[in-house]
């Protein structure tokens, strides 16, 4: 049976709605020890932000005045920071096919989404353990 990317994929994605502030998203992300948080609508993938996109706000809030830095971030929603053009692959893709994609873009995740909805999201580190695997086998 070949392996897919349902197969390396983790399926209980933590998500956040376009309205969300970052705040919420680096919270999550710090807890869940996550680096992409995709932002759903109805289930449907709009957009993601990542580590580096909160980097970034957190920088150009600094840039302001430090005691509006923190109001900045508690009041920007995600759906304004976050990335609209976002790479997905399907469940049923090839491992091979989604890692050449994500190393061609230089992204570190792709969200799963089948029939138009979120499904699941495979990262770096889902490959990293699938190749573990691999070689534990071997």
């Amino acid at each position: 049976m070949k392996t897919t990317i349902r197969d390396l994929m983790t399926s209980a994605v933590t998500t956040l709605a376009p309205e969300d502030d970052l705040m919420k998203a680096d919270a999550i992300m710090q807890r869940g020890r996550f680096r992409h948080l995709p932002v759903v609508r109805g289930g449907e993938l709009v957009g993601l932000i990542t580590h580096r996109d909160l980097l970034r706000a957190q920088i150009e809030a600094l840039g302001n005045d430090t005691s509006e830095a923190c109001t900045t971030l508690v009041a920007l929603p995600a759906g304004e920071r976050m990335r609209t053009n976002v790479l997905t692959t399907t469940p049923d893709a090839s491992p091979a096919v989604a890692a050449r994609q994500m190393l061609q873009n230089r992204v570190g995740c792709l969200p799963v989404v089948e029939n138009g909805k979120l499904v699941g999201i495979v990262s770096e580190a889902d490959f990293v353990k699938w190749a573990l695997d691999a070689m534990a086998e071997a």
